[in-house]
């Protein structure tokens, strides 16, 4: 009887042992402490890009020319592409009477003449012309000035993808002794 109770207190004593040693190393290195962790990361973007518009003109030019007639305008739009990248812009020419220089238009009305859009790809930095010529017929005059007519335009830039810095959160499981290494 001696015996049984010397090996069940052996039993006890290297299960406390164990239970001593072996719990406290699990607790100390199982990951269930939750914890906040702040990353960033690079994610791509959709933008217009980026432009500036240098001028905008309407010209007039006397004199037969092949592809234009008698008497014929030019509205020229000058964009720079001021981003870091490439893109296509589309400059939309909408060349109205102006009712300043034309007795028979109300002031507060705008009639358009005509329209045209004019794409151009523009490397990045660089500056290139939008032009649109076309002619004037109107009830048979010609030699009008080229304040007879009002440029009004729009640029439409192309989408560019860019890159961008995120900042980001998620929750992340340490053990103490993580915790206690990375102070």
């Amino acid at each position: 009887m001696r015996q049984k109770l010397l090996d069940r207190e052996k039993r006890l004593l290297i299960l406390g042992i164990t239970l001593g040693v072996v719990l406290p190393i699990v607790v100390l290195f199982l990951p269930v402490i939750p914890t906040k962790e702040i990353h960033n990361e690079i994610e791509p973007y959709e933008r217009d890009a980026k432009y500036e518009v240098v001028s905008a003109t309407v010209e007039s030019n006397w004199g037969w020319e092949p592809w234009a007639g008698l008497d014929y305008y030019v509205s020229t739009v000058i964009v720079k592409n001021i981003d870091n990248f490439d893109a296509t812009f589309s400059v939309t020419h909408n060349i109205y009477y102006n009712p300043a220089s034309r007795q028979d238009i109300n002031p507060d009305e705008k009639i358009l003449y005509v329209e045209k859009v004019v794409s151009e790809h523009i490397l990045s930095g660089q500056t290139k012309s939008s032009t649109f010529t076309f002619d004037y017929i109107d009830e048979g005059q010609t030699g009008h000035p080229a304040d007879y007519y009002l440029l009004e335009y729009t640029v439409t830039p192309s989408t560019v993808i860019d890159q961008q810095v995120v900042t980001k959160q998620r929750i992340a499981y340490r053990s103490i002794i993580e915790i206690l290494m990375q102070g």
